[in-house]
């Protein structure tokens, strides 16, 4: 009867109670639940086999490493799109997102931040050079879209502390490029891709310039 009831559970439905559940205080205690009476198995199967793996367990927490990671952005206070893709980020592909997504009848916001967050999480958690530093704001719009990219590095700072250092490095990248202007290049004349071209070295020699490794 009961896998009945899951089984007539609309996504419609889980996404509602997910959502609340993500806003609580403790918002993992809402997984364990699921976790243990075996439905989650049948709900959101990526994050049960993420829960499964008895060796992932956090050492400071005892959880396994999702809920340990909602755990630590929950207790940061962010809100729940942050807590979402943080949570779900270590358990999916790339090429599984949008087929995820749809299925649970995911928010655009809760998808397009977790999506940045599992698309960009190698670059993000390897310090890099200006040169992939730049690519990377490039990448991800960051200079079109700044507060999409804060919040990216802010679910990447909660998803992988240890990655602290080289977001701090990003996060600067990104004001000394916003900083160039290419105002200066188009009175001098400059135009169409020879301007864009222009405008990216002045970026990269800023970023070389303010570098410092880290």
């Amino acid at each position: 009867a009961a896998g009945d009831d899951l089984a007539a559970l609309r996504p419609e439905r889980l996404w509602r109670e997910m959502s609340l559940a993500l806003a609580e205080e403790q918002p993992w205690r809402f997984f364990e639940v699921l976790h243990r009476c075996g439905a989650l198995a049948r709900l959101i199967p990526e994050l049960e086999q993420g829960l499964g793996d008895g060796g992932s367990a956090h050492r400071d927490t005892g959880l396994p490493v999702p809920l340990a990671a909602l755990r630590r952005a929950a207790e940061a206070g962010v809100e729940p799109e942050l807590c979402f893709a943080v949570l779900f980020q270590g358990v999916l592909e790339i090429a599984e997102l949008e087929g995820f997504c749809h299925r649970l009848r995911g928010e655009r916001g809760h998808c397009d931040l977790l999506a940045d967050l599992v698309c960009f999480g190698p670059q993000l958690q390897s310090p890099s050079g200006p040169e992939a530093q730049l690519e990377l704001l490039e990448q991800t719009r960051a200079l079109t879209d700044p507060t999409r990219f804060r919040r990216l590095l802010r679910a990447a700072e909660l998803a992988w502390p240890q990655a602290a250092q080289g977001l701090n490095g990003l996060a600067r990248a990104r004001e000394l490029a916003a900083a160039v202007s290419g105002r200066a290049l188009a009175v001098a004349g400059l135009r169409g891709p020879e301007l864009g071209r222009a405008l990216r070295q002045e970026r990269l020699a800023a970023l070389s310039e303010g570098y410092d490794g880290g």
